[in-house]
């Protein structure tokens, strides 16, 4: 396998790119704040000897977004690791325990955009306390019928056995 076919030398040489050439679209996210490539690094054959054939599937990450490139730094991860190390990712701290939103959401079994609202309307504790959240609603409640539009037989047969139910009520109060 020729050096420009390998994966790990394609990540080797996209890491020095965006972080050592001005003209690179990446640039002002790595080498404009001041990520760097270990000199160590600047070698592939040391940089295969610390980090090894990038597995299928991964990618190569920073563990600590500000520091730069270098073997006690880096690793292979997926993107969903990835994603969950971004500098945008919004970190709540619950409980004496920091976790991003993303973590939160599941931890608590609900969305993360779900989440995001709460947390425009209410403050960490309420927002992430499980027992306030909405259940969902069932076919055959009043929250089917009323409050979610639904016109299923099940939730049409609930509604109006419940208004049967309130019309009794109202003609005994009159007797």
């Amino acid at each position: 396998m020729s050096k420009t076919s390998n994966r790990s030398y394609i990540v080797w040489r996209n890491m020095k790119r965006r972080c050592i050439n001005p003209f690179d679209s990446a640039y002002p996210n790595y080498g404009g704040r001041g990520i760097s490539v270990c000199d160590r690094w600047m070698s592939f054959e040391n940089f295969l000897a610390d980090m090894g054939e990038r597995p299928p599937g991964l990618t190569i990450e920073r563990i600590d977004n500000e520091q730069g490139y270098s073997p006690e730094n880096c690793r292979w991860a997926s993107i969903k690791e990835q994603l969950r190390n971004q500098r945008r990712n919004r970190k709540i701290e619950h409980l004496g325990v920091t976790m991003i939103m993303a973590d939160w959401a599941e931890a608590v079994g609900i969305k993360a955009d779900t989440l995001a609202k709460r947390l425009e309307r209410m403050g960490p504790q309420r927002a992430l306390t499980p027992g306030l959240l909405r259940k969902k609603w069932k076919h055959g409640t009043r929250a089917g019928y009323e409050y979610h539009g639904c016109r299923c037989f099940e939730c049409t047969q609930s509604n109006n056995a419940r208004h049967r139910l309130q019309r009794a009520k109202r003609k005994e109060r009159k007797l």
